[in-house]
C-alpha cells in the first residue's frame, strides 16, 4: 500500500493538462488567460504552468512595450517643442506591474525539475532581457501612487521592484549592470526602494511584507543600520497576546544571533526578557555582553537599573558610574545614568536617620545631577530637575536662588 501511494503521488506531481494549456495559449486578453490559469494551475505540470504564465508575460508586455514606445517618442518630441500623443500612465504602470509579477511566477515554474529531474529554464533569459530596463519605471508608478495617497498601489509597485531586484530572474542582468558601474553596483535604487516599500507595506497593514523588504535594506552595507532599525520596529508591532510576545522575543533572539555586536539589538532583546519576566535570562545576557564588550554603555546602564529597581543602591551607583565612563554616540544618553546616580544617592539619604549623613549623601548627588543638566538642559532624555530640587532644597534651603530657579523650572 505504501509503495502504491508513493507511486500515485509521484505520478500526480507530473500530471498534465494539455487541453487547459491550449485554451490559455489561445486567450486574447490578460484577464481571460489569468482566469484559465487560476482554474487549472493545480492540474498542470511545472512546464505547462511556466508556459501559461509566460502567456501572461507576452500579453502584458505587448501593452507595456507599445505604451513605452509612445512615451519615448513623446519625450523626444517635447525636446523639440512638439506635443506628443496622450498615454494612460496608470494603465502603463499596472501593465508593467502584472508583467513583472507574471514573469516571477513563470520563472518559479520554469526552474523546477522535469520528470527526468533536469532543470532547463526556457523563458528566463528572454523575459529578463526584455524587462530588465523597463523594470525601473515601476518606481515612478510607486511615486505617483504615493503622492495620490494610494498606499496599497504604492506598496505593490515598490514591492515588485524589490522582489525582482533580489530574484534569480534578474540576477544575471543586475550582475551585468554591476560590471559597467564604476562602483560595482548593479541596482543602485534597490535598497532605497526596499526601504520605502517596507514603510508603505507597514502603513498598508502588511507587516510580513514590511519585514521582508527591511531584510533587503539590511543587505546594503550603507543602509544596513537603517534596515535593522526598521526590522526591529516592525517586530514589535502587532503584539496583542502572549503568543505574539513569544513570537516577538524569538525574532529578536534570531536578530541578536545574526548581529551580536549591535547595541540596539542587544538593548531591545534585553528589554523584552524583562517585559516577559525572564529576569534571569536578561541578567545572563547582560553579563555575557559585559564580558565580551566591557565598555558597553547599555549593558552597564541596564545592570545599574536592575540594581536600582531592587533598591541595591550602592551596586546601582557603581554600575551607573561604569556606564558613565563608556563611549556613546550621543552624549545626551549619559544624562539618564547621571540622573539615576543622583536618584540613588537621594534614595539612600531618605533611608538614613542622621541629618548630617543625609546632607552628605545629597551633596554627593549634586555634581552628577548638575552634569546631567549640563548635558541635557532641555530634559529630552532625563528629568534631572526634581531630584536636583530635592538636593538644593535640603542642602541650601528653600530661599536659595538655586532652589528657586529649579522650583520655577519644574513648572515648564
Amino acid at each position: 500500500m505504501t509503495i502504491a501511494l508513493a507511486a500515485m503521488f509521484a505520478a500526480s506531481a507530473f500530471a498534465q493538462n494539455p487541453d487547459a494549456l491550449k485554451q490559455i495559449k489561445k486567450a486574447k486578453t490578460f484577464d481571460e488567460a489569468q482566469a484559465l490559469i487560476q482554474a487549472n494551475e493545480s492540474s498542470m505540470t511545472a512546464a505547462e504552468n511556466a508556459q501559461a504564465y509566460n502567456k501572461l508575460v507576452e500579453i502584458s508586455y505587448a501593452a507595456v512595450s507599445a505604451a513605452n514606445s509612445v512615451i519615448q517618442t513623446n519625450q523626444a518630441m517635447e525636446q523639440m517643442g512638439q506635443t506628443g500623443k496622450p498615454v494612460d500612465m496608470k494603465a502603463f504602470y499596472n501593465d508593467l506591474y502584472v508583467c513583472l509579477q507574471s514573469a516571477l511566477k513563470c520563472d518559479k515554474y520554469d526552474v523546477q525539475p522535469n520528470e527526468k529531474g533536469k532543470v532547463a529554464p526556457k523563458f528566463r533569459k528572454a523575459n529578463a532581457d526584455k524587462l530588465a530596463l523597463l523594470r525601473a519605471q515601476i518606481i515612478n508608478g510607486g511615486q505617483e501612487a504615493q503622492q495620490a495617497e494610494d498606499l496599497a498601489t504604492a506598496a505593490a509597485y515598490y514591492g515588485i521592484y524589490t522582489a525582482t531586484g533580489v530574484s534569480d530572474l534578474f540576477k544575471d542582468a543586475i550582475a551585468a549592470q554591476a560590471k559597467t558601474n564604476p562602483e560595482g553596483v548593479g541596482d543602485p535604487y534597490l535598497s532605497e526602494v526596499a526601504r520605502v516599500a517596507a514603510i508603505c507595506a507597514f502603513q498598508n497593514n502588511d507587516l510580513q511584507k514590511a519585514m521582508t523588504y527591511a531584510d533587503v535594506v539590511m543587505q546594503d552595507p550603507e543602509k544596513a543600520k537603517e534596515g535593522l532599525q526598521l526590522k526591529m520596529y516592525f517586530i514589535e508591532q502587532g503584539v496583542r497576546t502572549a503568543e505574539d510576545s513569544v513570537r516577538c522575543l524569538g525574532q529578536l533572539k534570531q536578530l541578536y544571533q545574526k548581529y551580536p555586536s549591535d547595541p540596539d539589538v542587544f538593548a531591545q532583546l534585553a528589554q523584552w526578557y524583562s517585559n516577559l519576566g525572564y529576569n534571569d535570562k536578561q541578567a545572563e545576557l547582560i553579563e555575557e555582553r559585559i564580558a565580551s564588550d566591557p565598555t558597553n554603555f547599555t549593558a552597564w546602564a541596564m545592570k545599574g537599573q536592575n540594581e536600582m529597581n531592587a533598591k541595591n543602591y550602592d551596586a546601582a551607583i557603581a554600575n551607573f558610574k561604569k556606564a558613565k565612563d563608556c563611549p556613546v554616540e550621543d552624549e545626551k544618553q549619559k544624562s539618564l545614568v547621571l540622573t539615576y546616580i543622583g536618584f540613588c544617592y537621594n534614595a539612600k539619604a531618605a533611608d538614613v536617620e542622621k541629618y548630617d549623613d543625609q546632607i552628605a549623601l545629597l551633596k554627593e548627588s549634586i555634581p552628577f545631577l548638575e552634569e546631567a543638566r549640563k548635558i541635557d538642559p532641555s530634559r529630552e532624555r532625563s528629568n534631572w530637575a526634581y531630584p536636583l530640587f530635592q538636593c538644593y532644597y535640603n542642602v541650601y534651603g528653600e530661599n536659595d536662588a538655586r532652589t528657586k530657579e529649579i522650583e520655577e523650572l519644574q513648572k515648564y
